[in-house]
């Protein structure tokens, strides 16, 4: 399976938040385009959140030594990766 349509994905998203969010701080709190930036930052993070959240994106997040990045090891991974 390729990563490149998550790649693009996470690139969109990510830069979506990163303009949106730049854009809600800059622009005056209670106009009309400080809400919609402030709603496109939401929509942008959420996306990636849920992405990161589902099995695909776990095992993208899972290193080849058997830890995740967040630190923790899935020993049935390790088991796995050692054999290969």
């Amino acid at each position: 399976m390729s990563l490149a349509p998550l790649v693009v994905f996470y690139v969109t998203a990510g830069a979506a938040g990163l303009l949106s969010g730049t854009a809600a701080i800059v622009l005056r709190k209670g106009s009309y385009r400080h809400a919609v930036a402030g709603q496109v930052f939401v929509v942008a993070i959420r996306a990636i959140e849920q992405e990161l959240s589902s099995p695909l994106g776990q095992g993208i997040l899972q290193l080849r030594d058997g830890s995740s990045v967040d630190g923790s090891r899935d020993r049935k991974a390790v088991r796995v990766l050692k054999i290969c």
